[in-house]
C-alpha cells in the first residue's frame, strides 16, 4: 500500500511545516509579522511559471476575474491563519482551522451548489464542533470570573481566528473549483494562470508595502503598528537564515502537495483526507518537544488535564474529518 505511506509521509511534512511556520512567526525577523509572511507565501506562486513550456496558454477574462477573486481570499486566508499561529498555540490553531476548511466546504456546496448532507456528515459536523470547542476552551479562561471583556475577547480570538481561516480556505477552494469547472481550458493551463495571477498580486503588495515603509522613513513618520503585549522573541538566526529557512519551509510544504496529490491519484480520496489527523498528531508531539528545547519560541500549555483536553479534541476531529470525507 505505498499510497497510505505516501499520505503518511505528506501529513508528516505538513505538521512540520506549520511547526518552522510558528517559529519564523514567533521572531522579530521581517518574516515575523503575518502580513509580510503571508505575502511572501503567496508570491512564491509565480514560480508556476516553469509550468509554461507544458501547458497550452488559454487565458481569458473568465479565468483572469476569478483568479484575482481567488487570490484575494487566498492571501486572507494565509494572513489570518498566521494571526493566528503567531499569537495561539500551534496544538490549536492547526486542528481547529484544518478540521474547518472541510466543514464550511460542504455548507458552501449545501448553499450554493444544492448539495445534501448525509447523516454520518451531520455525525461528523457534530464531532468537529465537539472536538474543536474542547481545543479552543482554555482553562486560563474559567480561573478567573472577574476577567475584563478584553482578556474574554481575546479568549474567544483563539477560536474565532482558526475558524475564520478555515472560512476562507474553504472558499479559496470551491472559487477555485468553479474556475476549474467553468474555464474552457486544460487543468495545467488554468492551475498556472490562478497561481501566477495570485503570485503577481502578492508581489505587488510586497512593492507598495516597501515603497511605503521607504518613504515613512524619509518623512520620519512613526510606524503605524499596532503595539501588542503578545510575548515575542528574537529569531535565534540571522534575518539572511531566516530568508533561507523560509524557502526551505516553503519548499518542503510544496513537496508534501505533491506527495499528497499523487497518493490522492493511487488511492481513496476519502482515506488520504481522512488521514490528516496524523497531521494534527504531528504538529501537537512537535510543538510539545519544542516546548522544552525552544521555551522562547513555544509556549505550549503541557499540564496534564490540558493534555487530556488537546488529545481528545484531535481524536474527536479526526473521526469527524473521516466521516465527513
Amino acid at each position: 500500500m505505498l499510497w497510505i505511506f505516501l499520505a503518511l509521509l505528506a501529513h508528516t511534512a505538513n505538521g512540520a511545516v506549520f511547526i518552522v511556520d510558528k517559529s519564523l512567526l514567533g521572531g522579530k525577523s521581517t518574516l515575523g509579522k503575518p502580513l509580510t509572511y503571508a505575502l511572501y507565501s503567496a508570491a512564491l506562486a509565480v514560480l508556476s511559471i516553469v509550468l509554461l513550456p507544458f501547458a497550452s496558454v488559454v487565458v481569458t477574462s473568465f479565468i483572469v476575474n476569478w483568479s484575482v477573486l481567488a487570490g484575494i481570499v487566498h492571501i486572507l486566508a494565509l494572513y489570518v491563519f498566521f494571526v493566528a499561529m503567531r499569537f495561539g498555540e500551534p496544538s490549536r490553531v492547526v486542528p481547529i482551522t484544518g478540521s474547518a476548511v472541510p466543514l464550511f466546504t460542504i455548507l458552501f456546496a449545501v448553499i450554493f451548489l444544492g448539495e445534501v448532507f448525509t447523516f454520518w456528515q451531520y455525525v461528523g459536523t457534530v464531532l468537529l464542533l465537539i472536538g474543536g470547542g474542547l481545543l479552543a476552551i482554555r482553562h486560563s479562561t474559567f480561573r478567573t470570573p472577574s476577567s475584563s471583556p478584553l482578556k474574554r475577547g481575546r479568549e474567544l480570538s483563539h477560536l474565532l481566528f482558526p475558524v475564520l481561516a478555515g472560512a476562507l480556505f474553504a472558499a479559496y477552494f470551491v472559487i477555485t473549483k468553479h474556475i476549474y469547472t467553468f474555464a474552457d481550458a486544460e487543468f495545467l493551463s488554468v492551475f498556472m494562470a490562478t497561481r501566477v495571477i495570485e503570485g503577481m498580486m502578492a508581489l505587488c503588495a510586497v512593492g507598495v508595502m516597501r515603497l511605503v515603509v521607504v518613504k515613512s522613513k524619509q518623512l520620519n513618520l512613526p510606524s503605524s503598528a499596532p503595539r501588542t503585549k503578545a510575548r515575542l522573541t528574537f529569531s535565534p538566526i540571522g534575518e539572511k537564515g531566516t530568508s533561507v529557512l523560509f524557502i526551505f519551509n516553503k519548499a518542503l510544504a510544496a513537496g508534501a502537495f505533491l506527495l499528497q496529490t499523487y497518493a490522492i491519484s493511487l488511492g481513496s480520496v476519502s482515506v488520504v483526507n481522512a488521514l490528516q489527523g496524523v497531521q494534527f498528531a504531528v504538529v501537537f508531539l512537535f510543538s510539545a518537544l519544542f516546548t522544552v528545547m525552544l521555551p522562547n519560541l513555544f509556549h505550549e500549555d503541557m499540564r496534564q488535564k490540558v493534555v487530556v483536553q488537546k488529545i481528545t479534541g484531535i481524536i474527536l476531529l479526526s473521526i469527524g474529518i473521516t466521516l465527513i470525507a
